[in-house]
């Protein structure tokens, strides 16, 4: 019983720890915004910044705040397009 879940174990750990490891996919790395400082958000939340790509496609930025105030970036998701009218 303890060989089985040790191989259970060791088979799915790399799994589980995969996703931790990953870098964060970047549809557009050029839609990416330079950030600075923040100085009133609470360490651990997160920030959206909008941005628009070289090829005009809009896309939302989500960072998270560090302990030294920095902004480290999670994710990039695109936004849908607003039609005019």
């Amino acid at each position: 019983m303890m060989k089985k879940l040790a191989i259970t174990i060791a088979v799915l750990l790399p799994f589980a720890v995969a996703p931790a490891m990953a870098k964060p996919y970047l549809p557009d790395p050029s839609a990416v915004p330079q950030t600075g400082m923040v100085s009133k958000a609470p360490v651990g939340s997160t920030v959206t910044i909008d941005s628009t790509g070289k090829f005009g496609t809009r896309y939302g930025n989500v960072f998270k705040v560090q302990p030294d105030k920095s902004l480290k970036l999670m994710y990039q998701y695109e936004l849908p397009n607003q039609q005019n009218g």
